[in-house]
Order: structure tokens, then C-alpha cells, then sequence
């Protein structure tokens, strides 16, 4: 007899592949959608009804890697395409997969097991070249960008270093998740900038614009604190002390 396998399983509809989150979200924002899912109660308990959890941004961070400033963005948009509800609880909140019933019940598939119409085997060939095709893209763009990324590399000696890379790219998903994804112009011209500087320095100012959620990269502005004025010792003895 075969081993079972741990930690149950649930269904996930083919048709994710061509969802917003999917294909035109930032990468880790299907990871967390994915986590939040595989993290819902598959019946009614006593706590919580079947799609609902607890959950903390900590876990989160621990599972998938993202980090606040990403989680926050992604929940909102999940929120407001009523993917997901929450209601706020002691030190964390607690989580609601609309739909969860829906996508959860294989009843509700359609199966291609049966034999099809000459129409329907037509429109499964059209379908499979438009897919091989669009696989022979993805396979060249993923080409390109690989050499576009050696050449960045030579250019711009940051990009060698892992901490300065992995904040670049969080600074470009959150330009994503604010709507203003940046260009591959905007992206050479915002690394020629950032070259202007030390590489702790440029890793900063990154860091200030995730956090603050600017479109821009800005020099940040270290200001003296104004010194503290001098109280002539006269004044600070208090009444009774011998002067």
C-alpha cells in the first residue's frame, strides 16, 4: 500500500494561469494568494467556518518571502477584486476566501474526459497551437532578458551584488502594485543614478522609496540635529543651593 501523503490537498482551477494575479501582478503576490488559499479551513470548525482562517503578516513573510510593504499591497488588491474579506483580530486578523465553495467542489468543473464535437476538437487544435506559440514567445523573451541581464550586469556592477539586486526588484514590484511600472528606460536610467552613489547608500534610498511608496529614487537627506544651546551653570541650581 502506497504511503499517504501529509497535509491534505485542495483544488486549484486550470483557468488561474490567465488571472490578473497571475500574469500581470507582481511574482509574489501569487505566492501569497497561493499561501492564503492552502491556509483556509477545508470544513466548518468551531473557530472558523470552511475558506476562513487566522492569519499574521508574519507567516506570510516566513512562507513566501515578501515583505510588508508587498503583503499590504497585495491584501488590498485582493480585498478590492473580492478575492478575499478580512476583520481585523488580537494580533493578526482573520481571513475569508470568497468563492472558496465554488472553486473547492469538483462538481463544478467541466471534465474533457468525454468525447468531443468535431467544433469542440477544432477549437482544442486552435487552442494548442495559440498555446504552442505562445510558449515559443515566453521561451524568447526569457532568452532576451536573460542576456539583457548579463549586460546590465557589466554596466552596472551593483546588480552583482544579491542584496542590492533583491531590493531593485522589490522597488520595481512595489512601482507595479502603485500602477506605475516602470519602463526598461526608466529602469537603466534609475540604475545610472543610483551608480552615482555608494552601493549602501543607493540600497538606502531604494529602501526609502518601498517604504514611503515614491515612484522616484531619491537622495536621502541626512540632517544635522541643531546643537543644544548652553545653560550657564548659574542657572541650573536649584532653590536652597549654595551658590
Amino acid at each position: 500500500m502506497k504511503e499517504k501523503i501529509n497535509g491534505g490537498a485542495f483544488s486549484w482551477a486550470r483557468q488561474t494561469i490567465e488571472s490578473e494575479i497571475f500574469y500581470n501582478k507582481p511574482d509574489k503576490w501569487f505566492k501569497i494568494w497561493f499561501y492564503l488559499v492552502s491556509k483556509a479551513k477545508w470544513k466548518d470548525g468551531k473557530r472558523f467556518k470552511r475558506g476562513q482562517c487566522f492569519m499574521k503578516y508574519e507567516w506570510i513573510t516566513e512562507a513566501t518571502g515578501a515583505n510588508k510593504n508587498q503583503i499590504d499591497h497585495c491584501i488590498r488588491w485582493l480585498k478590492s477584486a473580492t478575492q478575499i474579506a478580512t476583520v481585523k483580530a488580537t494580533r493578526g486578523f482573520i481571513l475569508t476566501i470568497c468563492n472558496y465553495n465554488t472553486y473547492q467542489n469538483l462538481e463544478n468543473y467541466k471534465s474533457d474526459t468525454k468525447s468531443d464535437s468535431k467544433s469542440e476538437i477544432k477549437a482544442k487544435q486552435k487552442r494548442h497551437r495559440s498555446d504552442t506559440i505562445l510558449k515559443k514567445e515566453k521561451k524568447d523573451k526569457k532568452e532576451k532578458n536573460i542576456k539583457t541581464k548579463e549586460i546590465y550586469k557589466e554596466k552596472y556592477p551593483f546588480l552583482k551584488d544579491k542584496n542590492f539586486t533583491k531590493t531593485f526588484k522589490d522597488y520595481l514590484d512595489m512601482r507595479v502594485s502603485i500602477k506605475k511600472k516602470a519602463t526598461d528606460n526608466a529602469i537603466e536610467l534609475r540604475l545610472k543614478d543610483l551608480h552615482l552613489y555608494d552601493i549602501k547608500t543607493a540600497i538606502a534610498m531604494l529602501e526609502n522609496s518601498i517604504m514611503n511608496s515614491y515612484q522616484g529614487v531619491f537622495k536621502l537627506n541626512n540632517k544635522p540635529q541643531p546643537a543644544k544651546e548652553h545653560i550657564p551653570d548659574y542657572l541650573t541650581h536649584k532653590l536652597g543651593d549654595k551658590i
